[in-house]
């Protein structure tokens, strides 16, 4: 009986590692990668409306980022992003120049209005990243790495997801009130 027990059990525990590994994780970077081509395309559009610039050193910074997001996707966890912020911090590296470069091309432009697309498409690849490696992170490490990520995000990627969860919440008690009221009388609370 112990046996079977611990048969069942090691078979279950193989099979959710497996389904997590290769099942959710494979259907969440496909879905983060198409997320990040649908994002690229539309900067492209703005561009080709002239809302954007082909030309603007901003536009190409920002495609060369999501080039590299795309190709660095396969490989993008939140261990691997804990890792290298741990490495970051102690051998005090500062974050990536492309980034800083992009802040200060974006900060120096005279087309404010050119420069709010480049820093929203900017924005949005981030909150697209923050919520793959939150999607992607086995529940142990959630609270741990999440720290780490969270941290990085730009100011304004983080008030957008802190929008979100906002927006989300209450939706979630507008349908909590909503439902309750459809209870019958001998369950409701007076």
């Amino acid at each position: 009986m112990n046996q079977q027990i611990l048969i069942m059990g090691t078979v279950g525990f193989v099979g959710v590692w497996l389904a997590y590994h290769f099942v959710w994780c494979g259907s969440v970077r496909a879905f983060f990668r198409q997320q990040l081509f649908r994002l690229r395309d539309l900067l492209f559009l703005e561009a080709a409306e002239g809302r954007a610039s082909f030309d603007d050193p901003a536009y190409g910074m920002l495609r060369t980022m999501m080039q590299r997001t795309l190709s660095a996707s396969q490989d993008l966890n939140v261990v691997q992003v804990a890792i290298v912020l741990l490495f970051a911090r102690f051998n005090r590296c500062g974050p990536d120049p492309l980034n800083m470069r992009f802040a200060e091309t974006v900060a120096s432009m005279t087309d404010r209005g050119r420069a709010e697309i480049y820093q929203k498409y900017y924005d949005s690849m981030m909150l697209l990243v923050a919520t793959h490696l939150i999607r992607t992170m086995p529940v142990p490490l959630v609270g741990t790495v999440l720290v780490f990520v969270l941290c990085r995000l730009p100011g304004a990627a983080w008030r957008r997801l802190l929008v979100y969860i906002q927006e989300d919440r209450k939706a979630w008690v507008a349908t909590y009130v909503e439902n309750a009221y459809r209870l019958p009388d001998k369950m409701r609370v007076a």
